[in-house]
Formats: structure tokens, sequence, C-alpha cells
């Protein structure tokens, strides 16, 4: 009975952290998801600002984005001084 008992709660345990492993998973994957999306709608931005005639221009403030930097990311919308208040702001 006793081992029963033990089975029985060490099973428990066992399943709330498969549980557990599967929901924080989910959490990862769904962030991805959202990182995804916002790359996509960075490119698509910079597609129309090619388009435009603005692409290399900040959205933010008009002034040029250092040509390094679009190399590293081509799909920057703003100087790295801008991007970084704004990631400041959004933490």
């Amino acid at each position: 009975m006793i081992g029963d008992v033990k089975t029985q709660r060490t099973g428990d345990a066992l399943e709330l952290e498969d549980d557990a492993q599967g929901l924080d998973a989910l959490e990862r994957e769904g962030n991805l998801v959202v990182r995804a999306v916002e790359r996509l709608e960075r490119v698509d931005r910079a597609l129309r600002k090619i388009d435009e005639g603005t692409y290399g221009l900040s959205d933010r403030s008009g002034k040029p984005i250092p040509r390094e930097r679009l190399e590293a990311v081509p799909d920057a919308l703003y100087t790295l001084s801008e991007e970084q208040a704004l990631e400041g702001k959004r933490s």
C-alpha cells in the first residue's frame, strides 16, 4: 500500500513536470513566432521604403542610417541610437 502511494506521488510529479515542460516549449515557440512576424513586418516596410525612394533613411527622424548598419541589418528602419531608445522604452 505504501509503495502504491509513493508510486502515485512520483507519477503525479512527473506528469506535472511534463506539463510544465510542454508549456515552456509552447511559450518559446510563441516567442519565436512573434519575432518572426515582427521581422517580416520590418522587411515589408524596408521594401516599401525602396519603392518610395526612402530606403536608408530613418522612419523616425529622416536621418540617414549608416551603410554599415544597413549591411548588418538590411531591414533597419531607425538609426542605432533611435533603435536603442525605442528598445529602452519597451523594457
